[in-house]
């Protein structure tokens, strides 16, 4: 949580985007590039390059997209409601989630955790898909954090 106590961030930094975003159009533009020299003319290695090519611009894309269009959040605690706001690069979209469409506060593992496994406190809603908070080494972590969610939601203290 914020230093105002109502406030929990899930940032997505302007550097950690320029980089994914740098990194995807090097890879988009530097596959064709570098492999077009065995597409083109037509002969034997066509499709070898070709599916390489392809490959390379697809992770290019990916890149690109999670770059460009990944939003940042915010959630805002405050009189019985949730507020989720999230950033993209182009605008902003805020939602409003009243506390009685809230079905439980839980401690989730990360499925996607490299190495060590992640934590995370999920706000399971009735309107929406679950709100996860940022990745946390511990289940006892993100145990804590879950109880200051369902403190500040005004939810009962055991309700998983």
């Amino acid at each position: 949580m914020e230093e105002d106590g109502q406030t929990y961030l899930l940032p997505y930094s302007a550097i950690a985007r320029l980089i994914i975003t740098a990194a995807g159009a090097f890879a988009f533009f530097m596959a064709p590039y570098e492999l077009w020299r065995g597409v083109w003319p037509l002969n034997i290695t066509t499709p070898f390059f070709g599916f390489i090519m392809l490959g390379g611009m697809s992770v290019g894309a990916t890149f690109l997209h999670a770059g460009l269009f990944a939003p940042s959040g915010r959630l805002v605690f405050r009189d019985g409601v949730l507020e989720v706001e999230k950033r993209y690069l182009t605008h902003v979209t805020r939602s409003l989630i009243p506390a009685t469409d809230i079905q439980a506060v839980e401690v989730v593992e990360d499925p996607n955790s490299d190495g060590p496994s992640d934590w995370q406190a999920a706000i399971r809603t009735t309107s929406s898909g679950p709100i996860y908070s940022r990745p946390l080494a511990t289940p006892a972590d993100a145990e804590a954090l879950a109880v200051i969610f369902r403190e500040k939601l005004g939810l009962p203290p055991g309700q998983a």
